[in-house]
């Protein structure tokens, strides 16, 4: 391989039948994706979801961990985002392009991308799983875990009211502005992560009703 693409740049431009003689193609084993965008599923009632892919900042590096929640409390679902990945087999080269992402929920089922400085949140190694538990002042603690790496913690700055759902499985939120919410309630998430399975009590919060 390396006296067929004997740079990097000579790498990142090769299409597959630079790389591969048509012999080796003939006689590989062949599938097809066409959609490889890290994105989100909107529910739009009735059993009805559309996908909609993240914007370009998400897809520097795939994304192994995310957390949805409301960190700026304007009322709106936010992401967070972790990946890269560096065991990729030696021919193609470790996937290290993501720092961490923080997206902005803009309320309409899409996101505004922040720079980590904007943010304050990194995680910029073989970052895997996330997880958020709080502290007893009801602040935040996200986790970050990175593969053979120190584990990453950022603290938020908003204190919240958080209370314990028990055995409920979902909860339905009823806003101030009149939108109703419903909120399930996990038992593991990301990957092999798990948050504090808390509610986290909203100032724009009307009325919850706990589900079994």
């Amino acid at each position: 391989m390396k006296e067929r693409v004997p740079t990097y740049r000579a790498f990142g431009q090769a299409t597959i039948n630079d790389l591969f003689t048509k012999t080796e193609l003939e006689d590989s084993y062949r599938r097809e994706a066409s959609f490889f965008h890290s994105s989100v599923l909107i529910n739009e009632g009735d059993g009805k979801f559309i996908i909609r892919a993240l914007p370009a900042e998400a897809q520097l590096a795939p994304v192994f961990a995310i957390i949805s929640q409301d960190f700026d409390e304007d009322g709106n679902i936010d992401l967070l985002l972790a990946g890269n990945d560096y065991a990729m087999e030696l021919m193609s080269g470790r996937i290290d392009a993501s720092n961490g992402l923080v997206m902005q929920g803009l309320g309409n089922g899409t996101f505004n991308a922040l720079k980590s400085y904007e943010s304050g949140f990194a995680a910029k190694g073989d970052a895997k799983g996330l997880a958020v538990v709080y502290d007893l002042a009801g602040r935040g603690i996200v986790l970050a875990t990175q593969n053979k790496d120190s584990l990453v913690i950022h603290q938020t700055s908003a204190v919240w009211n958080t209370v314990d759902p028990e055995d409920a499985t979902h909860a339905i939120i009823k806003l101030k502005d009149g939108k109703t919410r419903k909120l399930e309630f996990y038992y593991g998430s990301s990957f092999i992560s798990q948050s504090s399975r808390k509610l986290v009590m909203m100032a724009y919060y009307d009325r919850v009703e706990l589900k079994p």
